[in-house]
């Protein structure tokens, strides 16, 4: 494998799980206050024009959430990945020491989850 196709696949694949938990977690953490907002909204009928905008606001930005989650997954996902490449390059090219290597990886991958929370919350 060429040192190319290796950051390749650390990249793409640090990227693709970075942005799905960035996502998911953005839309946990604000979805459920602005459900309730929403459902609050909603249920006094009586001024439900004067409303519309914050409930529309309310169901709008979980999806904004998600997006923002997702692109600083991306980028955290970006940097976590050729992180993995370097290291496992430089450490571990050919793969002789499976053990450790799996669980360097698996502290960076940590470190990376970690920070793409305090990021996202």
């Amino acid at each position: 494998m060429t040192t190319g196709k290796l950051l390749w696949n650390a990249i793409w694949r640090t990227m693709f799980w970075s942005a799905l938990v960035g996502a998911v977690l953005s839309l946990t953490y604000v979805s459920i206050p602005f459900t309730i907002i929403f459902v609050l909204i909603m249920v006094d009928p009586s001024s439900l024009g004067q409303k519309a905008n914050g409930a529309f606001a309310a169901l709008l930005l979980p999806i904004f959430a998600s997006i923002i989650g997702a692109l600083l997954g991306l980028a955290l996902g970006f940097v976590g990945g050729v992180l993995v490449g370097v290291l496992t390059r430089a450490f571990f090219f050919p793969l002789s020491d499976f053990r450790n290597y799996r669980r360097i990886l698996h502290r960076v991958s940590i470190v990376i989850t970690v920070t793409l929370i305090r990021i996202t919350l």
